[in-house]
């Protein structure tokens, strides 16, 4: 489709785009493909496509009050789309990802969304600038949110990341994003993986229950770890192969292997944690060198390794 397509349904009059089908399945017909024109999607139930919504290419198109649910792909895929508002919509058991925004999609809004039963709830990927604030995003059958391949500037604030399979925020060969004030728990994984990712801000976050680390770095640098909350896991926070980054004002408690752990990392500099009722406080080793650590509350143990690492 290349011209203007408007769909304004109301809650008492809701619109519905689906299969003709008597006996309905995924992928029974293509979906809304757009790629021109202006697209304004409100109160519209769209089902059993290949894709729910496709936007490629053209920009500021508004999806709100929608239900997108049981297609084939993703429930909305932004391919060089930017400047989208995608506002209270449901997305809910789709075969491929809830929300797909991918190659160069850039300054969208995602707010207020329910991404339950996905994919990946939501993916980003190689797009910049973008806002994901205040959804609620659980069990998805791989990770709560997949930032990969180059994508840099984007802000997650405000989330609530449950259940899902796979961690709730993997973050790989990106930087400059913000990890701000999300609750992350019960995910069968790490609470957030950072994986060759740099100057990257983790902040404010309240993290409890995951299945493995609350969070784990592995290649990555430059990065911040501030003032989280963060409880009842393996190990709160772990960075392996990781250099340069600052750990801060973190509330580390309740932990069955340890509160911070350092592994084949140095110049780290571990500042000002309270870290209390973790099996270890601090663990240093591996090969860890010049990792400074001042504590301003509670560390209950420091475990180094005797093999030339240092912690003062």
């Amino acid at each position: 489709m290349d011209g203007d397509l408007f769909c304004i349904g109301s809650e008492s009059a809701r619109i519905s785009i689906t299969s003709n089908s008597i006996s309905p399945s995924p992928g029974n017909w293509k979906g809304i493909y757009a790629q021109g024109g202006n697209v304004e999607i409100n109160a519209t139930d769209i089902s059993y496509g290949d894709t729910g919504i496709y936007l490629g290419g053209h920009p500021n198109n508004v999806i709100t009050n929608s239900s997108i649910y049981q297609n084939n792909n993703h429930g909305i895929h932004l391919l060089f789309s930017s400047y989208n508002i995608i506002t209270n919509n449901d997305f809910t058991s789709n075969i491929g990802n809830g929300i797909h925004i991918q190659g160069s999609s850039n300054n969208n809004t995602v707010s207020g969304n329910s991404v339950i039963d996905n994919n990946v709830g939501i993916l980003v990927d190689w797009s910049f600038s973008n806002t994901i604030t205040s959804n609620d995003i659980s069990s998805n059958n791989a990770n709560g949110i997949y930032i990969s391949s180059g994508s840099t500037d984007n802000v997650f604030i405000g989330n609530n990341i449950t259940s899902n399979n796979e961690e709730g925020i993997y973050l790989r060969y990106s930087s400059e994003n913000g990890i701000i004030g999300n609750n992350i728990s019960s995910n069968n994984e790490y609470g957030i993986f950072l994986y060759f990712a740099s100057r990257n801000k983790v902040i404010g976050n309240n993290l409890h229950s995951n299945t493995w680390d609350e969070i784990y770095l592995e290649r990555s640098s430059n990065n911040t770890i501030k003032a989280n909350i963060i409880s009842n896991g393996a190990t709160a926070i772990l960075l392996y192969l990781s250099n340069d980054n600052i750990v801060e004002g973190n509330e580390l408690h309740w932990h069955s292997s340890t509160g911070i752990s350092i592994q084949y990392s140095s110049y780290n500099n571990i500042t000002c944690n309270n870290l209390s009722n973790n099996s270890e406080g601090v663990y240093v080793s591996y090969c860890s060198y010049n990792n400074p650590a001042t504590g301003c509350g509670i560390i209950t143990s420091v475990f180094i390794l005797p093999i030339l690492h240092t912690i003062t």
